[in-house]
């Protein structure tokens, strides 16, 4: 994605931010499984957007990366925000 390739930020790609931000901020474990959430209505912009499904995949890869047993947030998405 470009967002990661060129660190290229634009209007475009604000809702993927907000939604990873939005995924990390409601982050929580449940019976020991790490779990998040994502507001509907980010979700439907980003859906709805050019390329939404592929933005969408891109956010949960992210979001689910973000949680501590899994690495935590690769430093190319910490130099974009």
């Amino acid at each position: 994605m470009d967002l990661v390739d060129s660190s290229s930020v634009s209007v475009k790609y604000l809702p993927v931010l907000n939604a990873i931000s939005d995924a990390i901020k409601n982050s929580y474990s449940l019976d020991g499984i790490s779990q998040f959430g994502i507001s509907e209505d980010l979700i439907s912009d980003i859906e709805a957007s050019e390329n939404g499904e592929q933005k969408m995949k891109f956010t949960v890869i992210v979001a689910s990366l973000s949680m501590q047993m899994n690495g935590g947030v690769p430093k190319e998405i910490i130099n974009v925000f």
